[in-house]
């Protein structure tokens, strides 16, 4: 290893540390001596690559760090809002059948309303600890992991109005196919199938003119009665944020 000093303009001094002892007692006096003088530090190829692998050896991957703390930590959990509150408002959804849309509008606020309950009280009794998605992993508030489900609510909401439209236009194109298909074989028994298959599609629908325009906007406003109606709770739980939500009706 040799260590040189640009004295500004003056000739390098080189020191080689096989043959000089106190290598670094000279560094130090010279740096004293030259303070505002950089000091470059010439490596070999070889320090160069055992200086990486010493870093490498030493230092765990994030893979290696987020293993270590799911050891000391069982409880080490991370969600993602948007698709439990989805996965939620499927399980309410099957619980009811075939659903109307205001049924399936109402079973985005159940969903909500049930997260919501499970987030305070987990964190009231400390039983509840989640995770950020982040490298660093730290528990999340509950006022964080409340906002994160306002935001998963808030886009759900504004999904579903455009998901009834798409249905809607598919009832219609799943229509005129049949009909298209029909006149074009003259087929009596297709005429019967699509006829019987036409009446089920339309058992489970609903008249257009019934449903609202502002199918969204009338789910997020009853996100927000919600929400001022549970803030006068004494206590949340399953139980009084559902008594509060059965209360509400979105249209």
């Amino acid at each position: 290893m040799k260590i040189s000093e640009n004295f500004h303009q003056r000739n390098l001094l080189q020191v080689d540390q096989d043959k000089h002892i106190g290598t670094n007692k000279q560094i130090k006096e010279c740096t004293n001596l030259f303070p505002d003088v950089p000091i470059k530090v010439d490596l070999s190829p070889e320090g160069i690559a055992q200086y990486r692998k010493t870093i490498q050896e030493n230092t765990p991957d994030q893979e290696e760090e987020k293993e270590y703390r799911i050891l000391i930590n069982d409880s080490f959990t991370s969600i993602n809002y948007s698709m439990e509150l989805s996965a939620r408002v499927n399980e309410i959804n099957d619980k009811k059948g075939s659903a109307s849309v205001a049924d399936r509008a109402k079973s985005i606020l159940e969903a909500y309303a049930s997260l919501y309950a499970e987030i305070v009280e987990g964190h009231e009794n400390g039983t509840r600890n989640m995770f950020t998605e982040s490298y660093e992993n730290r528990p999340l508030t509950k006022e964080e992991e409340l906002e994160k489900l306002d935001e998963a609510f808030e886009h759900y909401a504004n999904t579903f109005e455009k998901w009834i439209q798409l249905e809607q236009e598919h009832s219609m194109e799943v229509e005129k196919e049949i009909v298209r298909v029909y006149k074009k074989y003259g087929i009596k028994k297709l005429e019967s199938t699509a006829h019987a298959y036409m009446q089920a599609i339309r058992a489970k629908e609903e008249n257009p003119e019934q449903i609202p325009p502002n199918i969204s906007e009338l789910i997020l406003n009853a996100g927000r009665q919600f929400l001022s109606n549970v803030s006068s709770l004494k206590s949340i739980n399953h139980k009084s944020v559902m008594d509060i939500v059965s209360a509400i009706n979105i249209w």
